[in-house]
């Protein structure tokens, strides 16, 4: 947990550099971070249905609950940055879809960060269980 706490803090902060630099506002880099955030919040949702599964398969879809509550963080994330009364009350700015677009890029770079390292998990599990079970296996002559 430590290394995707890290990732995403290292993504956000980049929004907000990214903002400053490319777009010339602060405020823009934090209105992209926190919707970034909120994305990555849904990648995280998905991610800890299974610690060694895969997220991309439709099995990841199959909780009606869960389904719901991403396509609301998702809505709500999209809504912060472009309601004025979100604007007023949490501090954000209207973002345009290439800012939005940037927003994505810490999400996505996450997920695929996420599934390097479940499959990883799965390969020495796999190596586990393979290289374990002949030398576990004892044989007895009766």
């Amino acid at each position: 947990m430590i290394t995707v706490g890290l990732a995403i803090t290292i993504g956000l902060l980049s929004m907000i550099e990214v903002g400053q630099h490319l777009f010339g506002s602060v405020a823009a880099g934090q209105s992209i971070a926190f919707t970034s955030f909120a994305l990555c919040l849904i990648v995280a949702a998905v991610q800890c249905r299974s610690e060694t599964r895969t997220a991309l398969t439709t099995a990841t879809f199959d909780s009606k609950q869960m389904n719901w509550a991403m396509l609301g963080e998702f809505v709500l994330a999209v809504l912060v940055t472009q309601m004025d009364v979100f604007n007023r009350l949490l501090g954000t700015t209207q973002i345009n879809l290439r800012q939005f677009g940037w927003a994505l890029i810490p999400a996505l770079a996450l997920l695929v960060l996420w599934e390097v390292g479940k499959y990883g998990a799965r390969r020495r599990m796999s190596n586990r269980s393979g290289s374990a079970g002949p030398e576990m296996t004892q044989v007895t002559d009766a």
